[in-house]
């Protein structure tokens, strides 16, 4: 548990709209009596540089107020969600490669039912053929195929 100015700064969040929707977001408790805050009617106020919050009548700053959980908006959540999804796009474009050079196989083959056995074999004449590289790295490449 991290105190929420703490978390603000570290998030890099500054923008009145987005602090608002981070603490609306958030499990928050109390520094000090651990009681939890009820965030979702939370208002905000910012006067020189310090950030209060308003829960109910409780009146606090920043500093006392303790983040348990960021919740499912929260920007780290994002974040994740996003290096999960660049990881799916990252696989997708490797079977979408995958695919085209079979297709482009079928059309120098002129064959119109692909045979993976042909093509493993076209594969491995096309690596023996590549000059520039070393015979440890063909034999990878055609070992990886013989999988």
């Amino acid at each position: 548990m991290k105190p929420l100015s703490t978390v603000l700064r570290e998030e890099n969040i500054t923008k009145r709209d987005e602090v608002i929707d981070f603490v609306r977001n958030a499990e928050l408790i109390r520094k000090g009596n651990k009681s939890k805050l009820d965030s979702k009617d939370a208002r905000f106020t910012y006067s020189d540089s310090t950030a209060n919050f308003t829960f109910g009548s409780a009146r606090l700053y920043a500093a006392d107020i303790l983040v348990v959980n960021t919740g499912e908006n929260s920007l780290e959540n994002f974040k994740e969600k996003i290096k999960k999804l660049d990881n799916e796009i990252k696989k997708i474009n490797e079977e979408k490669q995958d695919i085209e050079k079979k297709i482009n196989f079928l059309k120098e083959s002129g064959s119109e039912k692909f045979n993976d056995n042909e093509y493993r074999a076209y594969i491995a004449i096309q690596t023996m053929d590549k000059e520039n590289l070393s015979d440890f790295e063909k034999a990878k490449i055609i070992g990886d195929l013989i999988k």
